[in-house]
């Protein structure tokens, strides 16, 4: 799996569309003037190089003058080639490219919310849940209560995480897919001071699935984020209370 800019995509694009067309990049160029865009050879050059930043009039522009010049229609998503994976919005880190699937979505009228399943996940290794190592855990929770700063506390916990997942020929059993951190879910940890991970196994106990999950069950399927976002407030407040149960 790999991502793509924005602007690598769109220049992708660009090349090959003109290309098989027989369409010069001075004619693009030009194009694009007649429509208010202050373009030259240099200009179309560096879209396609995918160094020119990929801006909502920089795509309305191409859009218009691709379609004029092929007679084709053009749409935004288009403009994105054959690109699966986009490096942003991510999730916590450049490992969680955002799917092409949501971004078409949103172009599309769709309202501007991410889930976790609009993220593709690198695979990475991790314990599985029957040979998780309650030390760990226990380590968390000591970490959450002690008085220390909370960025500290995380870099303890990493450190402990990365040493269980170094692939060993003594341990092929600690091998399998992490689970991936909503958005949500990192926020809500980030709040009770504890790792992502931490709170989905909690949220597990206490629900049977993803913070996430029980937020849109309690509060309905068509509910609104705001309205969601009151429910997890509770739900946050229900780990707070499972936590506390076993300190």
């Amino acid at each position: 799996m790999e991502s793509t800019t924005y602007a690598e995509a769109v220049g992708r694009f660009l090349r090959a569309f003109r290309q098989d067309r027989g369409i010069t990049m001075d004619t693009v160029a030009q194009a694009g003037r007649e429509f208010g865009a202050r373009w030259s050879l240099s200009s179309v050059q560096a879209i396609e190089g995918g160094k020119a930043a990929p801006t909502l009039p920089t795509l309305l522009t191409l859009a218009l003058v691709l379609g004029r010049l092929s007679g084709e229609s053009i749409r935004l998503a288009d403009l994105l080639g054959t690109a699966e994976f986009l490096d942003r919005p991510y999730i916590l880190s450049s490992d969680q490219p955002v799917k092409r699937s949501w971004v078409e979505r949103v172009l599309s009228g769709a309202p501007v919310e991410i889930l976790a399943e609009d993220h593709a996940h690198a695979p990475m290794t991790s314990p599985t849940e029957d040979d998780w190592d309650e030390e760990l855990e226990l380590e968390a929770l000591r970490l959450r209560s002690a008085s220390t700063d909370a960025a500290r506390s995380y870099d303890r916990v990493d450190a402990m995480w990365d040493a269980a997942i170094q692939p060993s020929e003594l341990a092929p059993s600690l091998r399998g897919p992490r689970p991936p951190v909503s958005l949500a879910e990192s926020r809500a940890a980030k709040k009770l001071g504890i790792q992502p991970l931490l709170l989905q196994r909690h949220a597990s106990k206490l629900w049977g699935h993803s913070l996430e999950a029980e937020a849109k069950q309690r509060a309905g399927v068509a509910s609104t984020p705001q309205a969601r976002g009151r429910v997890t407030r509770i739900l946050v407040d229900e780990i707070r209370a499972s936590l506390e149960s076993e300190d």
